[in-house]
């Protein structure tokens, strides 16, 4: 799996598999607002009819309108700043997700993510190290062994 941050205004150009938004119902207009005009009306419904309020709830789109042939939204729940141990569970529960997915390359929006204590650099450095512990499989014993990533 390969992992880009992106620090954008417009997420359109944004290209990968699947782009990844944290939301919650406090900030989805403010979210949303990086995308285009059509794919936020069709994610605030999507959102209105699935999301549940609770962190760590995976809702997938398709996208025809942007680069990136998916779109995530996250729910990060009413909890803001996040607790470390919060922010931690919804990156494993993200992570878990894309590789169950089999989605190879995922472009991280971060503009949601606050977590108490930390700023936006440790934020960063920690997705990215949960990602590789995320994507780590012991295949030693196997006879066929998987290339890794990292």
């Amino acid at each position: 799996m390969q992992f880009d941050t992106v620090l954008a205004t417009s997420l359109v150009k944004v290209a990968g598999d699947c782009l990844v938004l944290g939301v919650s119902k406090k900030n989805l207009s403010d979210c949303l607002s990086y995308l285009p005009k059509a794919m936020q009306a069709v994610a605030k419904d999507h959102y209105a009819l699935n999301a549940t309020g609770k962190a760590g709830q995976v809702m997938l789109l398709s996208t025809k309108e942007m680069s990136a042939k998916r779109l995530m939204l996250l729910e990060l729940g009413d909890q803001k700043p996040m607790k470390v141990k919060a922010w931690r569970e919804n990156l494993s529960n993200l992570f878990a997700y894309l590789k169950a997915a089999n989605i190879k390359k995922v472009a991280l929006h971060l503009g949601a993510f606050e977590v108490e204590g930390h700023d936006r650099a440790w934020g960063v450095q920690d997705a990215l190290v949960t990602c590789s512990r995320g994507c780590y499989e012991f295949n030693e014993f196997r006879s066929t062994k998987t290339k890794s990533l990292f």
